[in-house]
């Protein structure tokens, strides 16, 4: 009796998955979309935080006074910044350059 049991629900299973249906949680219908909404992101989020690291470089080097560690911190945080921002700019435009040379996307 349990061999029938397990051989009746193992018939039966694909009866209840294929009323299931999941929804896309994401709300994008292909590849493309979705890369291009999380470049989107990263890019407003990068060109949004770089002045404000700017501002924090500035600070650091005007209050540095006679301190080097101060004054080299201050040169550092510019830098990645100024790095962060172009690897943000270069990335977009590198998805530019694919979406136009292979024509995807529409």
């Amino acid at each position: 009796m349990k061999k029938i049991k397990i051989i009746l629900s193992l018939l039966l299973i694909p009866v209840f998955v294929s009323a299931v249906t999941i929804e896309n949680p994401l709300g994008y219908e292909t590849f493309e979309e979705l890369i291009e909404a999380i470049i989107s992101f990263i890019t407003v989020v990068g060109v949004s935080l770089a002045p404000v690291f700017f501002i924090i470089a500035g600070f650091y080097y005007l209050t540095a006074g006679a301190n080097p560690d101060n004054i080299q911190k201050a040169k550092n945080i510019f830098k990645w910044t100024v790095i962060g921002l172009a690897i943000i700019l270069i990335a977009r435009g590198v998805n530019w350059v694919i979406i136009d040379l292979f024509n995807v996307g529409g």
